[in-house]
């Protein structure tokens, strides 16, 4: 082979059973044939590719670093950049059940959630499939067990230490907590001083991991308008602009307008009528209305930017799910108009 001096980071094998490796770090893709010998497929014009995945329909997607791409390539080797993230590599890539295209960028990102949907299949994908550990997940609703810092301390070690000041004060309380917790249910200044050191520890995981790496929240956590958890909402919202990617929120420290990305969420068996669902059904319950929400919140943020043609895009993908979404309907509505009048300004104006 043409490899001897070169790094092989990916290699993906198509329907046909044919053969195409990644290298570095002159970032190119190889088309090798039965006896050994290659051919250049693609070249994205990066330094580094990371990862390769192959779609349904033959399209190869290419993950890239130092400038954090997607490529898609079609089977005759032309391709252009389907995604640009804000982080430097794209280190992994995967396709769900329902055709959606998941990436991993820099390593130690983190997702915080109150969703045990969100946070156990992940567990299960690290703890026993051994993969994707590139990604920290932290529940929050088990913060509030002393064992589960145990467990996040040998599985994030690195995101445990960076606030290990604000997390060893809060543990200690929690454990005292846990050994007379009557104490505390009759007492009010036990009761906020816990609160406190917990929403110290979680402000410190939050700000602290932004400084080196991304964050990203599941939507209850920037949503949610009353509950125990609210104080978190209203610190992360004051604090930080809650980005729509797919379907969870990236979190920045800037007001700036930042891409959400290509429409890419598949929703293939969700409301199509090819699978039912009872009402009483997680995806009825859980994950569609999750859908649903994102998808607006996508075209909200969108619109805010003045991006109205995205914008109805994902409004429409909403209203697909749900035709009667009054959410969808009304944001659907105000960018059309928004629309009209901007046509109606540019029609006035002397040519």
């Amino acid at each position: 082979t043409e490899f001897q001096s070169l790094e092989i980071h990916a290699i993906a094998v198509d329907k046909k059973d044919q053969v195409f490796a990644a290298t570095s770090p002159d970032g190119k893709i190889y088309k090798v044939s039965a006896d050994g010998k290659s051919e250049v497929f693609y070249d994205p014009k990066t330094k580094y590719i990371w990862a390769m995945a192959f779609d349904a329909k033959g399209d190869l997607y290419v993950a890239t670093g130092d400038e954090g791409e997607i490529h898609r390539v079609t089977p005759d080797g032309k391709g252009s950049v389907f995604f640009k993230s804000e982080e430097t590599h794209v280190r992994s890539m995967a396709f769900d059940n329902s055709g959606n295209l998941v990436a991993g960028t820099e390593p130690n990102g983190l997702v915080l959630t109150l969703d045990w949907q969100v946070a156990s299949p992940m567990l299960y994908v690290q703890q026993i499939e051994r993969r994707r550990s590139d990604v920290q997940v932290v529940d929050l609703n088990l913060l509030r067990r002393s064992w589960y810092f145990d467990y996040l301390k040998r599985a994030c070690p690195e995101l445990m230490a960076r606030s290990t000041d604000k997390i060893d004060i809060y543990v200690a309380e929690l454990k005292q907590w846990e050994h007379d917790p009557e104490a505390y249910a009759k007492s009010t200044v036990l009761t906020q001083r816990i609160a406190s050191k917990f929403e110290a520890a979680f402000e410190a995981l939050v700000t602290r991991q932004l400084a080196i790496a991304p964050v990203h929240v599941t939507s209850e956590l920037i949503l949610q308008t009353e509950g125990g958890d609210v104080n978190f909402t209203n610190w992360l919202n004051r604090n930080f602009q809650a980005v729509p990617r797919g379907l969870v929120f990236q979190l920045f420290p800037d007001s700036t307008f930042h891409d959400p990305g290509p429409l890419g969420l598949r929703t293939r068996g969700l409301a199509d009528g090819t699978i039912r669902f009872e009402p009483d059904d997680v995806v009825s319950q859980k994950v569609l209305p999750v859908y649903k929400s994102m998808l607006v919140n996508r075209g909200r943020y969108l619109a805010h930017f003045g991006q109205h043609e995205r914008a109805i895009e994902a409004f429409a993908q909403a209203l697909a799910l749900d035709a009667k979404f009054d959410l969808a309907l009304e944001g659907m509505q105000q960018s059309k108009d928004q629309l009209n009048q901007i046509d109606e300004r540019d029609a006035r104006r002397p040519r």
